[in-house]
């Protein structure tokens, strides 16, 4: 136990090594070039900025990696399907000071579901206009283990969940990233000072 204790706070170290991975510009992670760019969703009431060869994953595909009928409402993947964002927009109404409770609720979800699950950060982040609540974790799939992020914040005043997935080996190149995807949601309901309807 020891022994992994010191190996996962050598990786968050190591996350430093990765600050300069910015989403505005280009990114190399592994041998491949990401670029990016801002992506509507739900009807235009969102916006994200994911990478530009993400495509919304194929049906069948969806269907294998998350089996029950309650998927995600929008997954968007790479060519191999290896790294996922999920979103889903729920009409559940919510307010920014739920949003903690709403994140310990998924995190104790996750931990009766399966006791063993490694967790890492537990995080509350403030915005302009709501707060992120976020955790990221490891688990076990099929031919590897995986490298999650589940976070949830309002669109519209609604619950918004998401969540980021890739192989666990890549979990240092991609955190960074993600988090600034995460980071990069705009609530286009919300009008800004001035604006008129």
């Amino acid at each position: 136990m020891e022994y992994m204790d010191e190996k996962i706070l050598k990786m968050k170290n190591q996350f430093k090594k990765y600050e300069n991975k910015d989403i505005m510009g280009t990114v190399h992670i592994g041998e491949e070039k990401f670029e990016f760019e801002d992506v509507e969703f739900f009807d235009g009431k969102m916006t994200m900025r994911i990478p530009e060869v993400f495509t919304d994953m194929p049906l069948e595909m969806a269907k294998m990696k998350y089996p029950s009928e309650q998927r995600p409402q929008s997954i968007k993947t790479n060519e191999d399907g290896s790294v996922n964002i999920t979103l889903s927009l729920f009409d559940e109404a919510i307010e920014k000071d739920q949003i903690k409770e709403c994140r310990n609720g998924f995190r104790s979800i996750i931990k009766r579901m399966n006791p063993s699950t490694l967790f890492f950060d537990n995080e509350i982040m403030d915005m302009e206009d709501t707060k992120i609540g976020y955790f990221d974790y490891r688990s076990p799939a099929l031919d590897d283990n995986l490298y999650n992020i589940m976070f949830v914040r309002a669109i519209d005043s609604k619950l918004l969940m998401g969540t980021f997935n890739c192989i666990f080996k890549d979990m240092e190149e991609w955190k960074p990233v993600a988090l600034q995807m995460i980071l990069s949601i705009k609530d286009l309901t919300q009008k800004k000072e001035g604006e008129t309807a």
